[in-house]
């Protein structure tokens, strides 16, 4: 008798289990269309399907304990209301600040990227024309390309020519 409930027992547990793990799942489309499933929500504000049961927990966050002040309190509501609008400035900043280094970046990048493409047309243009071509070693002499050299270095400017022209 004593094994039957013990086994009753472990069944009445096994079956139990799942509904204790059981969490909110959240669904979401990232920026690039890829779908996305998570435990915790995304940090942007970004459109989410809830998927399975809600958790409630005890603990609140630190926006719901400064909104249960604010609620009892009109003056506390006043007084809490700066303070998010100061952050939210403070994060506008920040975020155009970053934005204009990002652009700042990308512009010193494409500047780049011309100077590069505009010596690589050049590099093509002379060993494209032949000739007696050189290029000075570590002793200072005057080493001039044959055929083969300058096959290799027109190759190698066309090369950069798609890389930076493009």
């Amino acid at each position: 008798m004593k094994f039957k409930q013990f086994i009753y027992l472990g069944l009445m547990i096994a079956l139990a289990t799942p509904m204790l793990v059981d969490a909110q799942i959240y669904k979401w489309k990232d920026k690039n269309g890829v779908t996305r499933y998570s435990d915790t929500p995304p940090t942007n504000n970004q459109q989410v399907q809830k998927i399975g049961k809600e958790i409630t927990t005890k603990s609140t966050s630190p926006v719901e304990k400064q909104a249960k002040p604010a609620a009892n309190n009109p003056a506390a509501n006043n007084k809490s209301q700066p303070d998010t609008e100061d952050e939210a400035a403070k994060l506008r900043a920040r975020n155009a600040e970053i934005e204009k280094k990002n652009k700042e970046e990308q512009a010193a990048q494409a500047k780049l990227k011309a100077e590069n493409c505009r010596s690589a047309k050049a590099d093509y243009e002379t060993f494209a024309q032949g000739g007696r071509i050189y290029q000075m070693n570590e002793k200072g002499e005057r080493e001039y390309f044959d055929d083969t050299g300058l096959n290799e270095r027109k190759a190698k400017a066309q090369a950069e020519m798609q890389q930076y022209c493009n």
